[in-house]
């Protein structure tokens, strides 16, 4: 089922709005109010854990907006000064993002 989640997080990156938000909800990206949101085209949610995103009623998103929920160092970097993690991002009420 996780891989299905991730897989719809991946497609709706490549969706057009307002497509985009729907597969992002299936995904598990939590949100308050989806018909008042908007994600413009381009986004990136990161497909790691989508449902570390939770998105408020009234939040716009521009174009080509990166959310990122994870850092995992490859084995290739010895000594990472960041450790691997992961931190829900919350977006609040009527903000505005964008590049």
């Amino acid at each position: 089922m996780k891989k299905i989640k991730r897989f719809f997080c991946f497609v709706g990156n490549l969706m057009p709005p307002p497509l985009n938000k729907y597969l992002y909800y299936f995904s598990g990206v939590k949100f308050e109010n989806l018909k008042k949101t908007w994600i413009g085209a381009n986004c990136y949610f990161d497909n790691y854990d989508p449902s570390l995103i939770t998105i408020e009623s009234g939040v716009c998103i521009s174009f080509r907006v990166t959310i990122i929920t994870h850092f995992d160092p490859t084995n290739s970097i010895d000594n990472p000064k960041i450790k691997k993690f992961s931190k829900s991002v919350s977006l609040k009420k009527k903000m505005f993002y964008w590049r």
